[in-house]
């Protein structure tokens, strides 16, 4: 049945493309004056498109043979960026791009035309990640700084949170099992007689067990330590055929292989005791306690970056996130480091960064007692060249009500000091686990029928005994802070720190930023800034207050 006139049909056959794109135009049109709040249409106005697309024109190459590409990188950007927007998978972004008349308007596209494969999309999210992975999140903030200006001067509040990695901690037999089947895939690639000659003289049965093998979880103590030293024996003999078979020039050229390799030797020299018996041979191997371990312990071979998170009692493996936001809920800094680091060392690079980003820091950082220490303070104060004060709770002295150390009077020169009896001591030696060191009091020499004994000494301590006062080498730091702890000003300051939590909850809970969907910290860092510029987006659109923000239907 004919619907048009043959008149039309023949202008439609001729003029099909100009017909599909006036009518683009035209839907287009009526969409948006019922949409006029929707965020995707508030920020196509908002946002500056000109740099962003140049910053990734080398995402194509712009010279050589080959067909102009399809799809433009304006459009692929604007996919990223709905995605990071509202959480979506790469198929759901190609999906909505696709289905969605707002989203493919915003990304670009004519109603009638295809829109980008999803693997197109992924490429160009790796070549982002590589080469401009703050690129988005920077973006952002310079159109919110046009905004609200007073932003680059607002106190900052910093805390971390955990993001859970992409993989399973596995056992030391799992762990090495894994790490040498990886080095044997690697193996096989670069030269199959080589792997079939070295795994033809190692242990197989020993090192990867015999199949159908019993699960952990039947097994006895004995029979599990029986299968890690069998396991671990194996794993020697493979790190010792190989040293045989393949001259170091040869391996140095296999990174992969040859960090592999290094992994089996931190995993077994780090965690486990092995004991031979008088051939040399492996006898029986048993592992360390916790505490001889450390913390930066290898879990997973899977994502071999990411380790384990020690918040109170909670354990967590994978990343250690820190943030710094303002009281208004915007993200100025946020990064990704292993599990395992401790709070502290982050805070500095906090500052750091911003200073390399974006040539400014904020005048005072609130925290938490992580950054407590005198180091860390100090670490504040060197890289921010005095701009940043470092605002937080100090670890109360273990003292108790006793003589502390800030009763104590330390000389010019710093090599004596003086207790509040006036007796001086000179007698000190470095910390070994501190930034300080340690003056010794004698019994016999110093406190001798002291009056102050009883405020001094704790009350089983022996008569004999010596007084050991540790002084931090950043005292200056901490007593500017304990004047400081004091003000009203500070216990207003702290009342701003609870705010930073619901910018976490929200990152964790809406934004995609409570699991990695990737390995490795590079990956984790670029998911959690495209997470912060996804709120960035939407607390800077519900602070302007043009238009309430519509929900994508």
């Amino acid at each position: 049945m004919r619907i048009l006139p043959e008149n039309l049909q023949q202008i439609q056959t001729n003029q099909l493309e100009e017909l599909e794109g006036w009518f683009s135009e035209r839907l287009y049109e009526q969409m948006l004056k019922r949409n006029r709040g929707h965020v995707l249409v508030q920020l196509q106005q908002l946002l500056g498109w000109e740099a962003i697309e140049q910053a990734c024109r080398g995402f194509y190459h712009q010279t050589g043979p080959g067909a102009k590409p399809r799809h433009q990188v304006g459009q692929l950007v604007r996919a990223i960026l709905v995605k990071a927007l509202y959480n979506w998978s790469l198929r759901e972004t190609q999906e909505r791009v696709s289905n969605d008349l707002v989203v493919k308007w915003f990304v670009g596209y004519g109603v009638m035309e295809s829109v980008m494969d999803y693997s197109l999309l992924c490429r160009f999210e790796q070549w982002l990640q590589k080469h401009q992975p703050r690129l988005l999140f920077d973006t952002v903030l310079n159109e919110i700084e046009r905004s609200f200006p007073e932003e680059q001067r607002a106190v900052q509040i910093g805390d971390t949170f955990a993001m859970e990695a992409n993989a399973a901690g596995e056992s030391w037999v799992e762990l090495l099992r894994h790490l040498c089947r990886k080095f044997l895939r690697e193996l096989v690639q670069l030269s199959p007689e080589l792997h079939q000659q070295i795994q033809q003289q190692i242990p197989v049965e020993e090192l990867f067990g015999v199949q159908p093998e019993k699960a952990p979880y039947f097994l006895t103590d004995d029979e599990i330590q029986s299968r890690l030293t069998h396991c671990v024996r194996g794993a020697l003999q493979l790190e010792k055929t190989v040293q045989v078979h393949i001259a170091p020039q040869q391996l140095e050229t296999q990174p992969g292989m040859t960090t592999l390799l290094a992994d089996v030797r931190q995993v077994i020299g780090n965690n486990l005791v092995v004991a031979r018996d008088e051939h040399g041979q492996v006898h029986q191997v048993s592992v360390l306690p916790e505490k001889e371990r450390g913390h930066f312990q290898m879990t997973t071979a899977t994502d071999r970056e990411a380790t384990v998170r020690h918040h109170g009692r909670k354990l967590t493996l994978g990343f250690n996130i820190h943030l710094a936001s303002t009281p208004a809920g915007f993200i100025r800094e946020i990064f990704s480091a292993t599990g395992a680091q401790p709070d502290s060392v982050g805070i500095p690079h906090l500052i750091a960064n911003q200073i390399r980003q974006r040539q400014h820091c904020p005048p005072k950082l609130i925290y938490d007692r992580a950054a407590s220490a005198g180091h860390t303070r100090a670490q504040v104060e060197r890289v921010s060249q005095g701009r940043t004060q470092l605002v937080a709770h100090l670890t109360p002295t273990t003292t108790g009500e006793r003589f502390g150390p800030e009763q104590f009077t330390l000389s010019d020169d710093q090599r004596a000091l003086t207790c509040p009896a006036q007796q001086t001591s000179t007698t000190h030696y470095e910390a070994a686990d501190r930034y300080g060191r340690v003056f010794v009091f004698k019994a016999n020499q110093h406190c001798l029928n002291c009056p102050c004994w009883n405020q001094c000494r704790a009350p089983n301590a022996k008569p004999t005994g010596q007084r050991m006062v540790f002084i931090s080498d950043y005292r200056a730091q901490i007593c500017q802070a304990q004047h400081y702890n004091q003000s009203d000003t500070f216990a207003q300051e702290m009342k701003l720190r609870p705010l930073v939590e619901r910018v976490i909850f929200m990152l964790t809970h809406f934004d995609g930023a409570r699991r990695a969907k990737g390995y490795g910290i590079p990956r984790a860092d670029f998911q959690v800034k495209l997470a912060a510029t996804a709120r960035n987006i939407r607390t800077w659109l519900k602070r302007r207050a043009v238009l309430p923000i519509a929900p994508l239907a």
